[in-house]
């Protein structure tokens, strides 16, 4: 069975995968204004997204916690 990339409505450019892969990246390099904003209305309109970038922003504070050595 074939599927398609999950985009939760006709005008949005991208999928949750590609989403979540500027989010993480995003924490390594600038994202370009088109990515910026392509995230932004994904995220807006992607209930699963809103929640899964919650998560990544807690995982990346966490991260960079422990990195700090602040446990």
């Amino acid at each position: 069975m074939t599927t398609t990339p999950t985009t939760h409505q006709a005008h949005q450019d991208i999928t949750c995968e590609q989403a979540a892969t500027l989010y993480c990246e995003s924490r390594d390099r600038p994202l370009t204004g088109t990515e910026q904003a392509e995230l932004h209305a994904h995220i807006e309109a992607c209930k699963p997204c809103v929640i899964a970038s919650g998560q990544l922003k807690a995982l990346f504070g966490q991260l960079d916690s422990l990195l700090a050595g602040d446990e």
